[in-house]
């Protein structure tokens, strides 16, 4: 594709361009730029350390010396006994962010819960480190009012949360039934959700998997993944029992009971505030092998409807996307996951032309995201715009394919439905929920016609079994007339920012040492809020 040629801006469009730039933003203090290093993973406590040392000693070698006594840079150079004993930074830097009070302080408290000797394979009761969710919110609460309506509500006024239940009131029917329905103040009812994943760790050369359970406020769905989601506990799934998650959320579920009693006292029931529990999210291997819900290996794979895999009959089978959201009686819950796939080495080439072309579509759009090929968390969205775009382009050749064309069409249907989402605020309008189910089931049938294309296409045709079905596309159908019919914003329920959310958590895991990775997460976690929270 040739490379686009960029014309010289006239006086004008230069004083109109750097009027519309945003503000520079001032460039953070030293010391807080090495906290945020250590809490985020980047660096290890004796990196900040050494670090903070090698500054102490530029300044001085200069003739500087630091006025304040408590300077972040000066006691951060002391840690470890100055290095000295750098395996005691991590323990000496947990103490001084609290000392200087540069953590959330939500306390973390040690419950019983059982788990496996890998050695032995003994199953025995050990003390895991947990940050309930009552502790959070009342952690949250001591740094001031401002920071608690943000974490729990977003950008949302007090109007449009209570705008937010009664429109679900009367659009849906499972809040009316709810024990949060008749909280007296709605503009000050948040509704929380649990999530579950697990994120890759490395350490000490050993390969392995950490489970992370969190929560996460309905109404925060437009902040960013620190303030957002919120981690209740982590372990390694090296040493997880059949019994381990349940054991775990046993003092959850105790933790939600206490927020949602009525009658309880809390800090903030006097300012009107109550929390409650809305639903459990997650992907649909997390949901399958936690909750049992949409058994994605079995025919039958969805809990909520009669849809089958393969069926006699071809309008009971998964290819059904149809525009009668009855078309799969419903029924009471009974139980996905995405294929696998590795890039061909001979396609390097190609995808390396690709990058450069990606890189040159963010610039030109002033897009910001990880300069990396991969649909996984936000980033998936900017890839997803440029993927529309060229689509679209390649589809507009003079020989183009018919499959070339519904590729097009099948990629524009899914960015439509991403850009509906973000415009829209909490409650889609009516045309943004028309628009919504018109893009999603546009998307779902021309991935339909391409599946069947690709089943049917001769060896070395472009497509061929490259267009699998699968079980999550029957989920996304459902959602789009749940959309239709309540009009809430789906973007409460996708996971793009989880993803991201799990990114941090696996990359401050991968920093700790797997000895102490569930309570040294949890701490670093807190010290990264504390930076993200709202000044």
């Amino acid at each position: 594709m040739p490379r686009p040629v960029l014309r010289p801006l006239s006086a004008p469009e230069v004083v109109a361009a750097r009027a519309s730039c945003k503000p520079k933003t001032p460039a953070p203090e030293f010391g807080e730029l090495l906290t945020d290093s250590f809490a985020s993973g980047s660096s290890s406590a004796a990196q900040v350390q050494r670090t903070a040392a090698s500054a102490m000693q530029w300044l001085d070698s200069h003739g500087g010396r630091v006025k304040d006594s408590g300077d972040t840079v000066a006691r951060l150079s002391k840690l470890g006994c100055s290095g000295k004993w750098s395996a005691n930074a991590e323990r000496d830097c947990h103490r001084l962010m609290r000392k200087m009070d540069n953590w959330l302080g939500a306390k973390i408290s040690y419950r019983d819960v059982r788990m496996v000797n890998p050695s032995t394979l003994e199953i025995s009761m050990q003390k895991l480190p947990m940050i309930l969710p009552h502790d959070m919110l009342l952690a949250l609460w001591a740094k001031g009012r401002k920071v608690f309506d943000k974490c729990l509500f977003g950008a949302l006024t007090p109007p449009e949360v209570k705008e937010y239940w009664d429109h679900l009131e009367t659009h849906t029917n499972w809040f009316s039934n709810h024990p949060a329905s008749a909280w007296h103040d709605r503009s000050r009812l948040a509704g929380v959700a649990t999530y579950g994943d697990e994120v890759q760790a490395y350490r000490n050369s050993e390969c392995g998997a950490v489970a992370v359970c969190a929560f996460t406020p309905d109404l925060a769905y437009k902040n960013d993944p620190c303030n957002r989601y919120y981690p209740i506990c982590l372990w390694s799934e090296h040493h997880e029992c059949e019994h381990t998650y349940n054991d775990a959320m046993k003092y959850v579920v105790r933790s939600f009971r206490r927020l949602m009693d009525p009658t309880a006292t809390w800090p903030w029931t006097a300012e009107g505030y109550h929390v409650t529990f809305t639903s459990a999210q997650g992907d649909l291997k997390w949901l399958n092998e936690k909750m049992g819900l949409h058994n994605f290996r079995s025919n039958n794979f969805c809990s909520r409807c009669t849809c089958k895999k393969t069926a006699e009959n071809v309008y009971d089978s998964l290819t059904n996307f149809s525009s009668d959201p009855t078309a799969f009686p419903e029924q009471d819950y009974t139980e996905v996951d995405m294929g696998a796939g590795v890039y061909k080495d001979k396609l390097a080439k190609v995808l390396k032309r690709a990058h450069r072309d990606f890189l040159l579509f963010k610039k030109l759009r002033g897009m910001q995201c990880f300069p990396s090929l991969q649909s996984k968390a936000a980033p998936g969205k900017i890839l997803t715009h440029w993927l529309a775009c060229r689509a679209q382009q390649w589809a507009e050749r003079v020989d183009a394919t018919e499959s070339d064309k519904v590729v097009a069409s099948c990629i524009f249907a899914y960015d439509m439905m991403l850009r509906t989402m973000d415009e829209g605020r909490h409650i889609f309008t009516e045309e943004q929920a028309n628009r919504f189910g018109y893009f999603t089931l546009r998307h779902l049938r021309c991935y339909a016609w391409l599946h069947d294309f690709g089943m049917k296409a001769q060896l070395h045709v472009p497509g061929r079994r490259s267009w699998l079905l699968l079980p999550k596309l029957h989920h996304l159908w459902h959602l789009c007339h749940d959309t239709v019919r309540s009009r809430i914003n789906p973007k409460f329920v996708t996971l793009l920012t989880a993803e991201s959310f799990i990114g941090i958590i696996g990359r401050i895991a991968r920093s700790c040492h797997r000895s102490s990775v569930s309570t040294r997460t949890l701490e670093r976690y807190q010290v990264l809020m504390i930076h993200k929270l709202p000044k």
